[in-house]
């Protein structure tokens, strides 16, 4: 699609010949009826380039001066460009507008609102007729936004806070010659149009990437947000935007810089809610810490404080975990970061489990093992009991907390009469004892590797006990028994019939 024309270049001289004003509105009505006979069909694209040209020969006239039947075919324009803009909001809330509809719904806006400014420049100053102009250049360059097209954004809005200028002194005009003070209900209206122009540049110029350039807008207006409950609101939501905008972006910086107007300005907004101060709070301090700027771990820290003490969530509970293992915090602050995840109802079974791996990824076993003590109390008589069972089991035997290990397989074969281990949990138990019997066996402590044996023997149910498994276990127990010269148990075994060789070794692999 042709780029379209700047709205503030419009009406520049062509090398052609400019056409009479009746001429033009009958020929421009023309369009836009041929444009609604279209219906956002085949044509759509082309037509609006055509009109955005036609426009280029806006008949040239003095400002303000299309008066009396001067002014006629002005307004007619000004008509036919109402009806453009009209035609626009239908097909947008039709089921024409697809995937190149946002483009043509704001290029239709454009030539709609370019059309309209030229017509309220030559026909007589009026408050209404500027005040329609900011909306129309409003809402264009919002329609621009959707477009994915943030310069011509910024076109509209150059536009829009032009014809505010024009209305505010031509109230102020209005006021003045009759000698009374502009109205407070005015300065408000007034005052009120500025706030929401500048939030809409703030948008735009932190979308081009312009992102100092768009704080200094938001801070020209920081009194009057205060004053403006509702327009605070709506920079709250506009700045978290922005820094989602650029968190996305991987400009995490700047992504800071803009959670922390979002936090700050909802502060000064009556019944905000805590829990999206919360949320604004656990991005603030996942930006801080992408940064990879070690200095900037303790801000983390600081605003999921805030968060968490504003709303309490999981997410933030978990970040809060995540720094203090970042910063290799001491094992009390850690501890009690994860006491207070692994105590909230809302974190799930898995979530929980999930917290307890990262602790062994950082050298935190014991407190590992804490966790999942305090997940065997929460769990207690839940199919997921077995599962913290078999995972405390597989701590312990990697701390080599023997003693420990064997009251939680104590645990697990005393629920064996109320709630049988599963295939694969039983197979998950027996990879675990026959990995710490191999391990001990390497180590040359034969008793111990026999003690773990012996445990997974018990875990054999007599069904299985003629297969495989049970033969390479029995065999394992034996080279152990031999290398405690106990021969008199290896004969034992070898009556039974169950040791017929001993090469082949217990390591962990279950058949």
């Amino acid at each position: 699609m042709m780029q379209p024309a700047q709205l503030h270049d419009a009406g520049a001289e062509q090398s052609g010949q400019k056409i009479c004003a009746a001429e033009f509105s009958s020929k421009l009505q023309d369009y836009v009826d041929r444009l609604a006979k279209d219906q956002g069909g085949g044509e759509t694209e082309q037509l609006l380039e055509d009109i955005g040209t036609f426009i280029d020969d806006f008949p040239s006239h003095e400002s303000g001066e299309a008066t009396g039947p001067e002014n006629k075919p002005f307004q007619d324009a000004y008509n036919s460009a109402i009806a453009l803009w009209n035609l626009a909001v239908a097909l947008k809330a039709s089921s024409s507008i697809e995937e190149d509809g946002t483009s043509n719904n704001a290029q239709m806006r454009h030539s709609s609102c370019r059309l309209a400014s030229l017509c309220t420049i030559a026909m007589p100053r009026s408050s209404a007729a500027y005040m329609k102009m900011v909306q129309m250049a409003s809402k264009t360059a919002r329609a621009w936004m959707e477009a994915d097209n943030p310069s011509m954004a910024e076109a509209s809005l150059l536009l829009a806070t032009e014809f505010y200028q024009k209305h505010s002194d031509f109230c102020l005009e209005e006021y003045e010659a009759s000698g009374s003070d502009i109205p407070d209900a005015l300065k408000v209206e007034l005052e009120t149009q500025r706030l929401k122009l500048i939030l809409h540049e703030v948008e735009v110029a932190s979308t081009l990437g312009q992102q100092q350039r768009a704080m200094d807008k938001l801070a020209e207006i920081k009194d009057l947000l205060r004053l403006y409950p509702k327009q605070a609101y709506a920079a709250v939501l506009l700045t978290y935007n922005c820094g989602v905008a650029c968190y996305k972006q991987f400009n995490f910086s700047s992504a800071a810089a803009w959670l922390n107007e979002s936090y700050d300005t909802g502060k000064a907004v009556t019944k905000m809610d805590p829990a999206k101060q919360s949320r604004t709070l656990r991005l603030l301090a996942r930006s801080y810490m992408e940064t990879g700027n070690d200095s900037n771990l303790q801000k983390a820290l600081n605003a999921l404080d805030l968060a968490n003490t504003e709303h309490s969530h999981p997410a933030g509970l978990y970040c809060k975990l995540s720094i203090l293992l970042k910063m290799k915090s001491s094992d009390g602050l850690v501890k009690q970061a994860m006491m207070e995840y692994m105590t909230n109802l809302d974190v799930s079974f898995d979530m929980a489990l999930a917290a307890t791996k990262e602790l062994v990824q950082h050298d935190r076993p014991q407190l590992a093992v804490s966790g999942l003590q305090q997940l065997t109390v929460r769990f207690r008589n839940t199919p997921n009991e077995t599962r913290i069972h078999l995972e405390k089991l597989e701590l312990l035997v990697q701390l080599d907390q023997f003693e420990e290990a064997s009251q939680v397989i104590d645990q697990c074969l005393s629920a064996q009469d109320f709630q049988p281990l599963t295939a694969r949990d039983r197979q998950h138990l027996h990879t675990v004892l026959w990995k710490a019997g191999a391990t001990a066996f390497d180590g040359g402590r034969y008793d111990v590797a026999l003690n773990w044996y012996d445990y997974s023997a018990e875990f054999f149910s007599s069904s299985e006990l003629e297969t495989q498994n049970a033969s390479k276990l029995q065999r394992s127990r034996c080279i152990c028994l031999v290398e405690l010269r106990r021969f008199e148990e290896v004969r034992v075994e070898d009556a039974n019939g169950d040791a017929q060789t001993l090469d082949t070794f217990c390591t962990g692999t279950l058949c």
